[in-house]
Formats: C-alpha cells, sequence, structure tokens
C-alpha cells in the first residue's frame, strides 16, 4: 500500500509509533497492515520518520480497529498518543526531563506537535508546576481526534517527569471549518 502526502499530513515517525502500536497490542489478533490495508497480504510500504504521509490513513486505522472491535476511539487514540511519546524517548531524553522538571518540559514538548502533525498549532495560555492551560487549533475533522491525543501525550509526558494527570478539563470547544480549537486546563502533581 502506497501512502501519499495529502492536505494534512502526519510524519512518518508518528507512523511508526502506531505501527509499533499495533503490532504489539494487536487488535483482534491482526497487526499494522491488515489494520491499515484491510487485507491478510497486503503490506504498507517502508515508513520513513522524516517524510510527511496523509493523516486520514493514519485516522483510518485507529476507526478500523475501534469499529471492528466496537470500542470507544477515544480511550484507544488516548493511549496511542501516550505510548508514541513513551517509544520516542530513550534514556537520555527521560533524565533530562526528570531533571528539567515539568513546567519547561511542558513548554518545549507542546511546540514539538508541529514535528507530529503538520495541521495542528498550539499556544500556551499558563504553565506553572501543577497547572497547564492551553489552546489547540486544527481543522473541524481533527478536533474530536486530538483531545484525547493532546491527554494521552501530556499523561505520557508528566509520567516521565514523575508527575501524574489530576484532571484534563476541556473549558472550551470552537468547531468552524479550517479554525477550530479547544482550550485545556490541566491539573497534575507528583506522583
Amino acid at each position: 500500500m502506497q501512502w501519499n502526502k495529502g492536505r494534512y499530513n502526519v510524519k512518518g515517525s508518528a507512523l511508526k509509533n502506531l505501527k509499533t502500536f499495533f503490532n504489539n497490542e494487536q487488535p483482534g489478533g491482526k497487526g499494522f497492515d491488515f489494520w491499515t490495508t484491510g487485507s491478510e497480504t497486503e503490506k504498507v510500504e517502508a515508513i520513513q520518520s522524516s517524510l510527511w504521509y496523509d493523516v486520514a490513513l493514519y485516522y483510518k486505522s485507529i476507526e478500523a480497529v475501534s469499529a471492528e472491535l466496537k470500542i470507544d476511539i477515544h480511550p484507544q487514540i488516548e493511549r496511542i498518543a501516550g505510548f508514541a511519546l513513551e517509544n520516542d524517548l530513550n534514556g537520555i531524553y527521560k533524565m533530562i526531563m526528570k531533571l528539567e522538571g515539568p513546567v519547561k518540559v511542558l513548554a518545549a514538548s507542546i511546540q514539538n506537535v508541529k514535528n507530529y502533525f503538520d495541521f495542528v498549532t498550539i499556544s500556551i495560555h499558563k504553565n506553572e508546576v501543577g497547572v497547564l492551560t492551553f489552546t489547540s487549533s486544527m481543522p473541524e475533522e481533527f478536533v474530536d481526534y486530538h483531545i484525547p491525543a493532546d491527554k494521552g501525550a501530556m499523561t505520557g509526558i508528566l509520567k516521565v517527569c514523575g508527575y501524574k494527570v489530576d484532571d484534563y478539563n476541556v473549558l472550551l470547544v470552537m468547531k468552524r471549518a479550517e479554525k477550530s480549537f479547544y482550550t485545556v486546563e490541566l491539573k497534575y502533581s507528583k506522583t
């Protein structure tokens, strides 16, 4: 199966994380190639971390698993995002994150979302120990995917820093075609 660049794109490293997640979890006894192609025999082309690929195929795979297994897609997206974040971090990054603490790490890592999805912009409103408030903007069709994805990513970031999410409160959701956004207040504490 060929992956092409589309209007909205995901970086190959995010696809590799999804592949690792599906191949490890084996939802329904099947791995990434099946959930992406819908076929027992068709294989996905080699994914290059540095390239951009159409994000529609990324979400199509997650939707296929959710529909087939009759599971809610939102907790699944949250788990995948948390897994992806932890999977991308090697030992040295984890050590630095623990030493730097959540305020610096959250400020730096939130801006890195552009390294994975070319259609998302996040701005931070408040970032102090125990509280983070941010707004994510993107096209309307991705809002319902990215609210749980952000929660999973924040949970993973905080876990690496030695903290836990106490509350993830979506304060506002505004869906308007190309310029949709949501604002989240995240409260956390030391584990």
